[in-house]
């Protein structure tokens, strides 16, 4: 999964990212068509720029291009100092998980779902449900 930088357009790009495994569990599978389709609602409601879909592959997690992106998601928590979800307590930046969404505004990485915010953690359904709403 490579992050194309797209200019420096102010809007939101997000990506949405899966591991098809967990779309054998029918709770898994029913919030990740509820996320394709609130995907689609916000670009045809001009709230997000573009939107990408990946599915991860077996392994994903330890390749290059995904050490990559967990690397990004590390810096961005950092620099922001929120707590993204992306592993375990112990090892917290080393695994996607089983759905993920990363917002970008002009090519920087802007978001990352689940996080936690204000004591709760936030999924990607969650955020983009917001979004739709027109909420912050």
């Amino acid at each position: 999964m490579k992050i194309v930088q797209s200019g420096d357009s102010p809007r939101l790009r997000l990506v949405y990212g899966y591991k098809s495994a967990a779309l054998t569990y029918d709770s898994v599978s029913l919030v990740h068509a509820r996320i394709l389709g609130h995907l689609a609602d916000a670009k045809a409601h001009a709230a997000v720029e573009n939107f990408e879909i990946h599915e991860l592959h077996e392994g994903f997690d330890q390749s290059t291009e995904g050490k990559e992106l967990l690397s990004q998601v590390r810096e961005f928590a950092i620099r922001r100092r929120i707590r993204v979800r992306f592993g375990s307590r112990k090892y917290p930046y080393d695994w996607f998980p089983l759905q993920f969404l990363l917002g970008y505004r002009g090519g920087e990485l802007s978001q990352a779902f689940p996080c936690l915010l204000e004591g709760g953690y936030v999924q990607p359904e969650e955020f983009l449900v917001h979004l739709l709403a027109g909420e912050p």
